[in-house]
């Protein structure tokens, strides 16, 4: 799945047991972060998230093996899991193949390769991907859609073609601006 098709939408139903977050854009990437607490009400001790360099493989599987207090899915989280991926490859697949368990397992890692064992367990519909695709990708026209969608506010062409022009494809800095321009929505040019 594109997080960019996601953006301010809820994950699909019906939720897996495995996801991965795919990619390097950041901005995509809290997105994803957000998609999946909205998705597992993960607040409280239901979300855990661990640094992948530092994480032990049995410190997860002990976190995904423990329900959580209030009730609800517990949530287990690996941040920067390249090396922990890498290191821990066999044991996750493992892990990630017990359907029985009731927690969920997300790896956020820079790239998954779709002919990997771990990412065909974890399927496209697990997978989040947080790329933006430099060809396919329009700014301008997502300045507007995003504009719309997170503030309610319909930007006009030439203003969203002034933002995209100063901040490329960096999704992070486009949002930033966009939040910017709709608090100071008294500026009648940059508006429809």
């Amino acid at each position: 799945m594109q997080m960019l098709d996601l953006v301010d939408r809820p994950l699909p139903k019906p939720y897996r047991s495995n996801y991965a977050i795919a990619g390097k854009d950041y901005f995509l990437r809290l997105e994803a972060m957000r998609a999946l607490r909205l998705a597992f009400g993960g607040d409280g001790d239901g979300f855990t998230r661990h640094e992948g360099p530092k994480v032990d493989f049995a410190t997860l599987a002990d976190d995904l093996g423990t329900g959580s207090l209030f009730g609800g899915t517990r949530v287990a989280l690996v941040d920067d899991a390249d090396t922990f991926v890498t290191k821990n490859r066999a044991a996750l697949e493992k892990l990630a193949s017990n359907a029985g368990r009731s927690g969920v397992l997300v790896l956020v890692v820079d790239s998954l390769p779709s002919n990997t064992k771990l990412a065909k367990i974890i399927g496209e519909e697990g997978t989040l991907r947080c790329e933006v695709d430099a060809k396919g990708f329009n700014p301008a026209s997502w300045c507007r859609a995003r504009c719309q969608q997170a503030h309610g506010k319909k930007l006009m062409p030439e203003a969203a073609q002034i933002v995209a022009e100063q901040h490329g494809k960096d999704l992070g800095l486009l949002d930033m601006e966009l939040a910017k321009l709709a608090e100071k929505s008294g500026v009648a040019l940059n508006f429809e």
